[in-house]
């Protein structure tokens, strides 16, 4: 075997191990670094879907608040309540007509800060049905009596807790649209006398959270001296 033959099978020989284990490790920094990266990723997906989901489920609970809580200097929204409270007493259209003007600015709030929001309807124990609607689902079908209904009966049962309907072609509403809807019995805070059942119509996009669950933007700095 030549010279030059030998010297280079040395060489070769001292440097393939250290060449082999620096490929080694490089290699096995790079796969625990990318997922580690993924895992960041996905956590911090998680997380944003988690709080917006929760901000959105919050929004549609401060909205049935204000059914409650809402004052200002000439009325409450319970007062308005109150007068169709009662279940053997019978109001005219006019009444109605007088209760929803009251509540409109409260209603009109709501859909400007949720578009989301298609409308806002309480079935009341004296069988008048007072809200507004934005006229993306179409309106509340003409006489529309929930007493019946399954979602209404549990709804009652929850006592002031949020029933969700599933995502579906709403019967009740004439605008023929796939929507769901938030519900919730009424309560007069001081009493604790039953003020009706409300009802939020939503657009399905409430829970549509493909915006969130994006892979962020990658930014490459280069420090130059």
């Amino acid at each position: 075997m030549k010279l030059r033959t030998k010297i280079f099978l040395l060489i070769l020989l001292i440097a393939l191990p250290p060449l082999i284990l620096i490929t080694f490790l490089a290699y096995t920094r790079y796969v625990s670094t990318t997922y580690d990266r993924m895992d960041e990723i996905s956590e911090n997906m998680f997380h944003n879907a988690v709080s917006t989901l929760n901000d959105r489920l919050n929004s549609i609970d401060q909205s049935a608040g204000l059914f409650t809580f809402y004052a200002d200097s000439e009325f409450t929204i319970v007062d308005v309540l109150e007068d169709f409270s009662d279940p053997s007493k019978q109001h005219d259209n006019l009444e109605v007509l007088k209760a929803n003007n009251k509540i409109k600015f409260v209603c009109q709030n709501v859909f400007y800060s949720y578009p989301y929001i298609y409308g806002l309807y309480v079935f009341t124990p004296s069988g008048a049905t007072l809200g507004h609607t934005t006229g993306n689902d179409g309106d509340l079908l003409y006489r529309y009596d929930p007493s019946k209904e399954n979602w209404y009966q549990q709804t009652q049962a929850l006592k002031g807790k949020l029933y969700i309907s599933s995502v579906a072609d709403q019967p009740m509403f004439s605008g023929h649209k796939q929507s769901l809807f938030f519900s919730k019995a009424l309560y007069d805070v001081y009493t604790h006398r039953f003020l009706g059942i409300l009802l939020i119509d939503c657009d399905p996009s409430l829970f549509d959270l493909s915006k969130v669950n994006t892979m962020p933007d990658i930014t490459l700095f280069q420090l130059k001296d």
